[in-house]
């Protein structure tokens, strides 16, 4: 009997660190199913440390696949090579169906409309919105729309707040069950050199790299602030994705 097939489909650095969390419990649950994964912005290597086939290709955009910080990012993708890239990766999409059963897609509007148009059953991890700084979640009529066609089967959200809040509005699928991205946070056994009974401030600039070389901007800003006037001894620790580690030097 032919083996059912699983698409992951992820859009994003952080996007694609959680798929690879499902992937890694759904192996570890001995479902036997064949996985592959499309990661539309980035190279992919969270998969490929996963040894989760690639079916596509991938490339890492000037952008970093936020062009919407600044519609000058955009441009320099489209010189880049994004429209070729893009619809290479579609066609590898619309190939690869025969053997897809499943798409699973965290991220946002993007994954999702591919899954919509694969004509397949999908799950969405909506990895993009939340409750907790958006008040209300306004999805927008499309992503709505995406969200509650009858292929979607279920609608995961980051938080319980979110699925709480889009329960309200009427998507009665939205559920919370748990991040993956907390279950992804093994110690390294790697040495902080955090003095004893000192407060300690994590920096957390995020892992897309040109939002997460702005937003470290911004903390480093406020590092300074707190270092100038604390009245009580402050030590501080980043979290750097390795693409950022370079723009430091």
């Amino acid at each position: 009997m032919k083996r059912k097939g699983v698409l992951f489909l992820s859009n994003g650095h952080g996007e694609d660190a959680i798929n690879c969390q499902i992937l890694k419990a759904l192996r570890a649950s001995g479902v036997d199913v064949d996985v592959s994964a499309m990661p539309i912005v980035g190279d992919g290597a969270a998969y490929a440390r996963s040894t989760v086939p690639i079916i596509g290709p991938t490339s890492q955009m000037p952008s970093g696949g936020v062009f919407y910080m600044n519609p000058l990012f955009f441009f320099k993708d489209i010189g880049a090579g994004l429209i070729a890239l893009t619809w290479q990766q579609l066609q590898a999409v619309w190939k690869h169906l025969r053997h897809c059963d499943l798409v699973v897609a965290t991220g946002d509007i993007v994954v999702a409309a591919i899954a919509h148009a694969s004509n397949r059953p999908y799950i969405i991890f909506l990895s993009a919105h939340s409750s907790y700084y958006e008040g209300r979640v306004d999805l927008g009529l499309i992503l709505w729309q995406l969200l509650c066609s009858e292929k979607c089967l279920a609608v995961f959200t980051r938080d319980a707040l979110t699925a709480a809040d889009l329960n309200r509005q009427g998507l009665k699928k939205a559920q919370f069950v748990g991040n993956p991205v907390m279950d992804n946070l093994n110690s390294t056994g790697k040495d902080l050199q955090l003095i004893p009974g000192v407060r300690t401030i994590a920096l957390l600039p995020g892992s897309r790299l040109r939002e997460a070389t702005d937003n470290l901007v911004l903390l480093l800003q406020l590092v300074k602030e707190i270092a100038i006037n604390s009245t009580v001894s402050v030590q501080f620790r980043a979290a750097l994705v390795p693409n950022l580690m370079p723009q430091l030097d």
